[in-house]
C-alpha cells in the first residue's frame, strides 16, 4: 500500500507529489464490519516533508466536536449518484447534528459515530458519495471525523455517518506512543477507513 500525498488532482503527477509506503496498519480490537469503531492508523515507512506547500498536516482534537457547527469534508468521490469519480479534490461544508437527531434517523447509531448533513435544505443537500469513505471531517485544521457511509448521494433527509475521532483519541495516542506493543494487524480488511494525519491541500 502506498500513500500519495501532495496530489490534489488524482490523475496528474505533480513535482511536489510524494509516494510513501505503508509500514504497518493499526485497527482497534473492537472494530466490526458493521461500521462500529471503523478507524485505522497507518504507520509510514518514510517521513512526509513538512516544507512542501502541497502537503499540510491536520491536528488531532483536544475536545469533542461541537454540534451545530459546520465542518468541512473533502475527497475524490463521485460527484453524483452513478456519476464519475472527481478528478480534483472537492469539499463540502456540512453541519454536525446532535446525537438524538442522529439516533432517530440512523439505526444503529453509537457514541463512536458522528453524523452530519444540511438536513431539509435542498440547495445544500451535499453529502459524501461512493468513493468518499475515509474522507476527513475538518474544522480549523483539526480532524474530528472520518467518513464511514452515507444514505444516498445528496439526500437532504438523512445525514452521513463519520467515525468520531475524539471517541478514539486515547487509542490513537496509545498507538502513536507505543505502536509496537499495541500492534494489531488485519490481513483482510473488508472496510477500513484510513485516518491520514497528512492531508493534501
Amino acid at each position: 500500500m502506498l500513500i500519495v500525498a501532495g496530489a490534489p488532482n488524482r490523475l496528474k503527477l505533480f513535482a511536489e507529489s510524494r509516494h510513501v509506503p505503508v509500514k504497518k496498519i493499526y485497527v482497534p480490537q473492537n472494530y466490526t464490519i458493521f461500521n462500529t469503531n471503523n478507524i485505522a492508523l497507518l504507520k509510514t515507512g518514510l517521513r512526509l516533508p513538512t516544507n512542501n506547500f502541497r502537503i499540510g498536516i491536520v491536528g488531532l482534537p483536544v475536545g469533542p466536536a461541537v454540534e451545530g457547527l459546520y465542518y468541512r469534508s473533502m475527497g475524490w468521490g463521485r460527484v453524483l449518484k452513478g456519476g464519475a469519480m472527481a478528478s480534483s479534490i472537492l469539499f463540502i461544508d456540512v453541519m454536525l447534528q446532535d446525537f438524538a437527531t442522529c439516533k432517530s434517523l440512523i439505526g444503529p447509531f453509537t457514541p463512536d459515530m458522528l453524523c452530519v448533513g444540511n438536513l431539509h435544505v435542498p440547495r445544500l443537500d451535499e453529502h459524501p458519495c461512493l468513493g468518499d469513505a475515509g474522507d476527513p471531517l475538518i474544522l480549523n485544521d483539526t480532524v474530528y471525523g472520518v467518513a464511514t457511509y452515507g444514505l444516498g448521494c445528496g439526500n437532504d433527509k438523512y445525514p452521513s455517518v463519520y467515525t468520531n475521532v475524539w471517541y478514539h483519541i486515547d487509542w490513537i495516542r496509545a498507538i502513536m506512543s507505543h505502536g509496537s506493543r499495541h500492534r494489531i494487524e488485519y490481513h483482510l480488511i473488508h472496510v477500513c477507513l484510513l485516518l491520514l494525519l497528512h492531508m493534501c491541500r
